[in-house]
């Protein structure tokens, strides 16, 4: 079984996986994040980049760069292409494997779209955040036979961290 979490902007989908991920910390996760570099003295999101599952520090290198978040939202497929792919690729003996998140920027990136939709058909579970489109890898990651969806809201979350974790206790790690 795989897990994805959707929901609107800032409404605690990653908050959940981490949430789980660090009250299970004997679990070896594989698999990608995403995170945005905020500019403070701007008060603006700049750069995307993609990371390991594990890292937990931005990597502000040329290739981890995906996309950005400013007036005009700009995509780097090849980045996806190149890193995505070797960060999806990484071998390990895993427990679960992390993809936060799946979404727009990626819509060209035809490697790492491929890559993605292989995983949840391995023997390892897919824990990870989707957007909530109706197209494209969003998509087609939510139709995946082996996946269960659940909308996370301001007003239900903590609801939806309990399903998760009976979920993954139950169906997943069980």
């Amino acid at each position: 079984m795989n897990i994805f979490l959707t929901g609107n902007v800032q409404v605690g989908k990653s908050t959940i996986l981490n949430r789980f991920i660090s009250s299970h910390p004997d679990l070896k996760i594989g698999g990608f994040k995403t995170l945005t570099n905020f500019d403070e003295n701007r008060g603006i999101y700049r750069g995307v980049y993609i990371v390991p599952a594990t890292k937990f520090e931005v990597d502000y290198s040329k290739h981890s760069h995906v996309g950005t978040r400013t007036h005009k939202r700009d995509a780097y497929p090849e980045n996806f292409d190149l890193r995505g792919v070797e960060i999806l690729n990484s071998p390990g003996d895993y427990d679960l494997i992390l993809m936060d998140e799946i979404g727009f920027m990626e819509t060209r990136a035809l490697k790492f779209n491929r890559c993605v939709l292989e995983i949840p058909d391995s023997d390892v579970p897919v824990i990870g955040v989707v957007k909530p489109m109706m197209k494209g890898l969003p998509l087609d990651v939510k139709n995946h036979p082996d996946t269960t969806v659940l909308e996370v809201t301001v007003e239900n979350r903590e609801y939806v961290y309990l399903e998760f974790c009976e979920l993954m206790e139950n169906e997943v790690l069980g």
